[in-house]
């Protein structure tokens, strides 16, 4: 799966001419088929969680 799942990256990176960085997400269903959910060509790729991580550890939980 990771190596079709890279293939199918690759294959966006080209498609979308993408540059320096970016990051694709991917949902794979029920029968094993992958599929892209998102490219995104400014991906925040901070080390620091994000909000809704920090509003967790503070004991805030969002409902929606």
């Amino acid at each position: 799966m990771l190596g079709l799942l890279n293939k199918y990256a690759l294959k966006c990176w080209d498609v979308f001419g993408l540059k320096g960085y970016a990051r694709v997400d991917f949902r794979v269903d029920a029968d094993g088929k992958p599929w892209v959910l998102e490219i995104n060509a400014n991906p925040c790729l901070s080390s620091e969680p994000d909000s809704w991580q920090q509003l967790q550890k503070k004991g805030i939980l969002l409902m929606m």
